[in-house]
């Protein structure tokens, strides 16, 4: 059996000269490192990054500052690990219920524990 010259069977890889087929080939293998990477990452495309407690605690006072009835209430808010802990006195069992919801439109609170209590 005769031995080959590599340099007859060596080719040169140079996108100018590929067939239609090789470009199409290419495109695909593309296309799904594209997807495998973008899975990787999860749903969104990327990680989220993880808001810190105090950023979470100052947007948390925020909406609960900008209620139109718990603004005028004295709450505490304490925030560990993005859970969020609301304590303080309020008038009525509506106000209690009023602010879970409120604080869990901030984005990143995992969590509300609701400490509020009734006070006449």
């Amino acid at each position: 059996m005769p031995i080959q010259n590599l340099s007859q069977t060596r080719r040169t890889w140079s996108i100018g000269s590929e067939d239609q087929t090789t470009k199409t080939r290419r495109c695909v293998l593309f296309v799904l490192l594209a997807l495998a990477a973008g899975s990787l990452l999860g749903p969104a495309g990327a990680a989220e990054p993880e808001i810190s407690d105090d950023l979470l605690h100052d947007q948390v006072m925020r909406q609960l500052v900008s209620d139109r009835e718990l603004k005028i209430l004295e709450l505490k808010v304490e925030v560990v690990d993005q859970v969020v802990t609301v304590l303080g006195y309020v008038r009525t069992q509506r106000l209690v219920q009023r602010v879970e919801p409120v604080a869990k439109k901030v984005k990143g609170v995992r969590k509300v524990v609701n400490k509020v209590a009734v006070r006449p």
